[in-house]
């Protein structure tokens, strides 16, 4: 029997009509059974990230039978290769609570060509001068103006008379005394050196992004492994001297970190789908969870996350940040000791090491 004939004979005695081997998404049955192939649950990554996501093709296969069961049988084949584990989230309350920032900040409209952002930032400063050791809480107010038309930036730190001093307790009150009662000065030795270019705890390795977040790519994962290859080339103070090319020890908390950064209302801000983009970025990154509460430190709504990281110099930190429950908006970050290191051993845990508060933010007309 030659092949052709054979090939009839089965067709003749197993018809498969046209409309069956058509697109499966014209049929609701063979539709509604890709879905559920489609729709299985992912894994929860473990790492974030480690390894690009591969793209597999998929091809429909049918497999002729007799009516409608020919189309109910379309199924989605995967490639022989089974797909890496996933390196990022896509499930988990934080996870739903970015995505909401996201959709806000993607529809959000600058009323105006002024950005003004005024607040405050507070940082534990611990001080032994002449015999005298004690750790104060210092809080400058700080401002940040920014001009649309001409893309300038100005962000005024208040120190001097402006800052405030509060001794830890009655022990670090009473060395403070004896040591003058100092004020802010850029000379340790005459008073309180205050960095104003510190965005809580330096890190332990120094890696700063400055990049584009315009050019970068607009999927969650790869803007984060676009975020580390920069700053291993570029970000880190000693990488810029050509000495040095690395990636954050802790990738995740770094991540965390700079995307706060560059969310933060004293920072210039970002265009609407490019501030989507960051919180899409932060939703991705494993660990990140929603803390209790639903207001922030001045005690208005807000929805609060928290990523905790644990290095050598600081010992466990866990990084917070406070969301508008109704904006975009960053209303105020923090870093909380749970642990505390060897550069920071005279803290108890609970203490707040650093902290930004927003207590206005937005645009107008005039500057």
């Amino acid at each position: 029997m030659q092949e052709q004939d054979a090939i009839a004979r089965l067709a003749a005695a197993d018809p498969v009509r046209e409309v069956d081997l058509a697109d499966v998404r014209s049929d609701p049955v063979a539709s509604a059974l890709l879905r559920s192939v489609l729709a299985e649950p992912r894994p929860i990554a473990r790492r974030f990230p480690v390894i690009r996501r591969h793209h597999h093709r998929r091809r429909l296969v049918s497999i002729g039978v007799t009516g409608a069961v020919a189309a109910a049988v379309l199924i989605a084949v995967h490639d022989a290769t089974p797909p890496p584990e996933p390196t990022f989230i896509a499930t988990g309350s934080a996870h739903t609570v970015l995505l909401s920032a996201a959709a806000r900040a993607e529809h959000a409209v600058a009323q105006g060509n002024y950005w003004t952002a005024q607040g405050e930032i507070t940082e534990l400063i611990h001080r032994d001068h002449d015999g005298n050791a004690y750790t104060v809480q210092v809080t400058h107010p700080t401002k940040t103006d920014y001009d649309r038309k001409t893309g300038g930036l100005n962000t005024t730190h208040y120190l001097g008379d402006a800052i405030k001093v509060q001794p830890l307790n009655p022990a670090d009150a009473a060395a403070y005394r004896r040591d003058g009662s100092p004020g802010s000065d850029e000379n340790p030795d005459e008073g309180l050196s205050v960095d104003t270019g510190q965005q809580g705890p330096a890190s332990t390795d120094q890696l700063i992004f400055e990049g584009k977040v315009s050019e970068l790519p607009s999927d969650p994962v790869e803007m984060g492994e676009a975020m580390l290859d920069w700053v291993a080339g570029k970000g880190g103070w000693l990488s810029k001297l050509g000495l040095t090319s690395s990636r954050p020890e802790h990738p995740e908390a770094w991540l965390f970190r700079e995307g706060t950064k560059e969310l933060s209302a004293f920072a210039r801000p970002d265009q609407p789908s490019e501030r989507a983009k960051l919180y899409r970025m932060l939703a991705v990154i494993p660990g990140v969870r929603v803390l209790e509460g639903d207001r922030d430190p001045l005690d208005r709504p807000a929805v609060s996350l928290a990523l905790t990281e644990t290095t050598k110099k600081f010992g466990t930190v866990e990084w917070q940040l406070y969301i508008d429950s109704s904006s975009d908006l960053l209303l105020a970050t923090k870093a909380v000791v749970v642990k505390p290191g060897k550069d920071n051993a005279f803290l108890a845990p609970g203490a707040v090491q650093y902290s930004e508060i927003v207590r206005s933010a937005g645009w107008s007309n005039k500057p």
